[in-house]
């Protein structure tokens, strides 16, 4: 899950109402003592369920009833599956004494009219005949969770985004896009052998953080 933008905001992502940063069942308000949250300009992706000591466990998608998802395994239940974002905008004030900062600094920035950021979403179909589907821990790999750089009271709670995101079993994607379900190209064959290369021989996988970053 990547998070790219030029406004800072504040998201919490949960599967199955399990809060991916905290371990914790799902609450709306922010933790600024226990960050439960990222920050989108800061944390450049999340892909898995933070396990603490610079590393998280990644997200392995499963259908409900198994008991292999991370739902069932905490709460004993298999209700919600899928994914859960809930953001928050950094408040007007704080974005606009950055944006002066940054002026007066002569550093470049972007120009955002706070005013004039509403979110577009696109319904999509029901997927309520389709297999439920939920998040459970993968592979442990390294990977920090970003401190807020703005600190918990610069965030607008008054407003906020919110999406869930409802996940495909391979063998309901046709049904329900059209369209063939993609094939990976990553496969236990080609992992240990490196081979799991575009055409310009990029990895698959970028590791995060750089070599010598601290890690929280």
């Amino acid at each position: 899950m990547q998070f790219r933008g030029d406004f800072p905001m504040a998201i919490k992502v949960a599967a199955g109402k399990i809060n991916a940063v905290s371990g914790k069942p799902w609450s709306e308000p922010l933790n600024g003592e226990e960050q439960d949250y990222v920050v989108a300009g800061t944390q450049p992706w999340l892909d898995g369920f933070n396990a603490g000591e610079g590393h998280v466990r990644q997200f392995v998608s499963r259908p409900l009833g198994e008991g292999a998802s991370v739902e069932e395994q905490l709460t004993g239940e298999a209700t919600w599956g899928g994914l859960q974002i809930l953001a928050y905008p950094l408040k007007r004030e704080r974005w606009d004494a950055w944006q002066e900062k940054q002026r007066l600094s002569g550093k470049r920035y972007s120009v955002i009219d706070v005013s004039a950021c509403e979110p577009h979403f696109q319904r999509r179909s029901s997927t309520s005949e389709a297999t439920a589907m939920g998040l459970g821990m993968g592979g442990r790999i390294q990977q920090v969770i970003e401190k807020d750089p703005w600190g918990i009271d610069a965030w607008d709670t008054t407003r906020q985004l919110r999406v869930f995101v409802h996940l495909l079993h391979a063998l309901d994607y046709a049904r329900f896009t059209g369209r063939p379900a993609p094939e990976t190209p990553v496969t236990a064959e080609c992992m240990p052998k490196r081979a799991c290369l575009g055409s310009t021989g990029t990895p698959a996988i970028k590791a995060w953080p750089p070599p010598n970053r601290s890690k929280t």
